[in-house]
């Protein structure tokens, strides 16, 4: 999760302190769940709050970049809320037109940028900027050990973990930078949408293979390792709650590769994945042309 603060004030955020109406802390822009949890401002709220990165930012009309930080203390009373605040001023600020491109993925609706406002999102704050390449895992690590963006930032790289497979082999191939992979049932009723996919790939001068569109292991289990471990990006359509796409999306976010979930009925994404956000479609010809704009803007934000 993380704090998204907004303001009208232009030159607010070069303050330590700040007040906000309560009406307009955690209840604008805020799911209903997360709402109830915090409303209340109690000790243990405004602990776990002041856990969660901070992104400050302006109205749209300011046209100032935002920046990032930590609220350091909360004071609730009954028509104000004050917080304190500190900003990280080694990392990089956030320009209002990267912000604005950003804002899907940051769960920020097209209006909300024209109000004053406190909303806590059930977003990575980080993991958002960092596959949009704003932060890196260097500049995290210059913070020191001290910093909570730490526990927010950094990740183990893949050659760092513990864990090594047994069931595949670790392809010697790098990377290709413009290689995108499709895990979707192997049945041809998904290759309408699998064209869709492949239609979004070309808009943004990438190459799509599906999972079945290769052969070149004995092992079927092989050649998917193998994709998911060359490809850049993955799109996993969790449509029908094919067992064989949930373990490969498991097997993509092991490898730390941005994945694209994509689902025609949300019930069907694995209750350990729904905090994550997702391409919802209808398959029809008008719903797959949808599908491929927004995975062609997912695909645009993701390679930068």
């Amino acid at each position: 999760m993380y704090n998204l603060l907004i303001t009208a004030a232009e030159g607010k955020w070069k303050n330590r302190a700040y007040e906000l109406e309560r009406g307009r802390c955690v209840r604008e822009y805020t799911d209903d769940d997360i709402e109830r949890k915090f409303k209340s401002f109690g000790k243990s709220e405004t602990t776990e709050l002041m856990q969660f990165p901070c992104l400050f930012g302006y109205e749209i009309h300011i046209k100032k970049p935002a920046h990032l930080g930590w609220l350091t203390k909360i004071k609730a009373g009954a028509q104000l809320i004050r917080f304190e605040y500190e900003i990280e001023k080694e990392l990089p600020s956030i320009s209002s037109a990267k912000l604005k491109k950003l804002a899907s993925e940051l769960d920020i609706t097209d209006w909300e940028m024209n109000r004053t406002h406190w909303a806590v999102k059930d977003v990575n704050l980080l993991q958002v900027l960092m596959t949009a390449g704003i932060v890196d895992q260097a500049e995290i690590r210059k913070l020191g050990a001290d910093s909570k963006m730490v526990r927010f930032g950094l990740s183990t790289p893949v050659s760092d973990l513990q864990a090594r497979p047994t069931v595949f082999r670790v392809p010697t191939r790098k990377v290709e930078e413009d290689l995108v992979s499709v895990m979707m049932p192997f049945e041809m009723s998904f290759d309408n949408v699998s064209d869709a996919i492949r239609k979004a790939c070309k808009a943004c001068e990438l190459r799509c293979q599906r999972a079945d569109d290769i052969w070149d292991e004995a092992e079927v289990i092989q050649d998917v390792f193998s994709l998911i471990y060359r490809s850049r990006i993955v799109v996993c359509d969790f449509s029908r709650r094919n067992p064989n796409v949930f373990y490969e999306a498991g097997i993509a976010h092991t490898l730390g590769k941005p994945v694209i979930p994509i689902v025609q009925n949300p019930e069907d994404i694995p209750f350990d994945l729904r905090h994550l956000r997702f391409i919802k479609y209808h398959d029809n010809g008008e719903g797959r042309e949808k599908l491929a704009r927004e995975v062609e803007q997912k695909l645009r934000t993701i390679v930068g």
